[in-house]
């Protein structure tokens, strides 16, 4: 996408799904491509939400979407971190602020310095209208930015 090559992505993506729904067929226990294929699903769900009268025809899920990546996200043995911080930020979208909350709380617990999972943290505040623990969030993210010195460019 960077590149506008946009037609080349899709392809890619696309390609890369099929490899992961392969891998699945091929070990069931593989649950480190649910993530691929968790996204996938749940992102297919949201475009055909968005664009009904367009991609009518667009297959997805959002809950099963959740659910396999949820499964990665506790069983996995390489993405499992990676499935559970998109989690947080799906639970937010769809207003699971108290599965948000927890999720966000174990991964800091874990990971106090975790960059990805303090914007989690911001964006869960923001949309509680706890605007107070947002700005202590971004100032604890803008702390952290601070110290890498490519990062105001």
């Amino acid at each position: 996408m960077h590149r506008k090559n946009y037609l080349t992505g899709l392809r890619k993506g696309l390609n890369a799904v099929s490899l992961c729904k392969e891998a699945k067929e091929l070990d069931s226990a593989n649950e480190d491509v649910d993530f691929v294929l968790g996204l996938n699903n749940y992102a297919r769900a949201e475009l055909k939400k968005k664009f009904l009268g367009i991609l009518f025809w667009y297959s997805g899920d959002k809950h099963s979407g959740i659910v396999a990546m949820e499964r990665c996200g506790k069983n996995a043995q390489f993405v499992g971190f990676a499935a559970a911080m998109v989690l947080q930020d799906i639970y937010v979208r769809e207003g699971m602020f108290d599965t948000a909350e927890e999720g966000t709380g174990r991964l800091l617990a874990l990971y106090p310095d975790c960059r990805f999972a303090m914007w989690s943290l911001a964006k869960l505040h923001d949309a509680q209208k706890h605007y107070d623990r947002a700005a202590q969030t971004y100032c604890r993210l803008a702390d952290a930015y601070e110290k890498i010195p490519l990062a105001f460019r």
